[in-house]
């Protein structure tokens, strides 16, 4: 089962996870499209450039159509890491992480100001899938006391 995950491209730490997952895809089960590249609606006519960056959006090779944390999870799953983000989907939980991820989701680039020193990137296209080479360097994450004694 193929799952394609649809991530902004300009944004540092959204690239950032989407490189870890394409590391952690031995079996070749996810595909990455870049919402910011020019021919993005041609390709995927149903999925809006706004609405998938204002949520993540994935898809099931049956055209199910996944939101936000869910989009996270499954692909976690997938590559059989970061099994404890299956926490975040509880009842309860599930609540108070979606309310999180769309804080999180609005003011990414701020987020990845203070934890990459770079709030947006140029547009850096990852492979589709984890068998075709990288075609950029991609930004580190600073951890929170470097990346507040940088600001200094």
């Amino acid at each position: 089962m193929i799952f394609t995950l649809f991530y902004d491209g300009r944004c540092p730490l959204c690239v950032a996870e989407m490189k870890q997952l394409m590391q952690a895809d031995h079996q070749g089960l996810l595909r990455f499209e870049d919402i910011m590249q020019p021919d993005f609606t041609a390709r995927y006519p149903h999925i809006v450039p706004e609405k998938a960056s204002a949520i993540l959006h994935g898809q099931q090779e049956d055209g199910t159509l996944l939101l936000g944390l869910d989009v996270t999870e499954l692909a976690w799953r997938s590559v059989g890491q970061k099994r404890w983000i299956r926490l975040l989907r509880w009842p309860g939980i599930r609540i108070v992480a979606d309310f999180c991820y769309r804080i999180f989701a609005k003011h990414r680039y701020r987020f990845s100001a203070l934890l990459t020193g770079q709030a947006q990137c140029e547009a850096c296209t990852l492979p589709r899938t984890a068998q075709e080479a990288p075609s950029c360097p991609l930004p580190t994450i600073k951890t929170t006391k470097s990346a507040i004694k940088s600001k200094e």
